[in-house]
């Protein structure tokens, strides 16, 4: 089995890398959450299945890693991670081994590893 710590790390940066790539979309999402505004169905759509694989992806490392995680916290978690990966590619475009470090480093910390 991998090794959950990679895994995550793999996720993060997988996510950012796609981030920094649709800047655009990243923005939209952001502005969504920020504001309240679903004006565009399809980043409502692409957001809330980020949500859901994040969901299913930390469900499945609860069960590895017997982490005791509150249903709140998990949510809030989820958010922090995807708005973090967002922002972070964007206000930080050249320190993207940094960026994905910290995240991971901030998911890890918050998780109960």
């Amino acid at each position: 089995m991998e090794n959950p710590d990679n895994t995550i790390y793999d996720l993060i940066e997988i996510l950012y890398d796609e981030s920094s790539k649709l800047k655009e979309m990243g923005k939209e999402i952001i502005r969504t959450n920020i504001l309240g505004k679903q004006e565009n169905e399809t980043i409502e759509n692409i957001k809330n299945r980020l949500v859901k694989m994040l969901e299913e992806f930390l469900m499945q490392l609860k069960k590895e890693r017997k982490l005791k995680i509150s249903k709140s916290r998990e949510k809030r978690l989820i958010h922090l991670l995807l708005l973090s990966i967002i922002d972070f590619s964007k206000e930080f475009p050249c320190e993207r081994e940094e960026n994905i470090s910290f995240i991971n480093e901030i998911f890890w910390s918050l998780a109960g590893q």
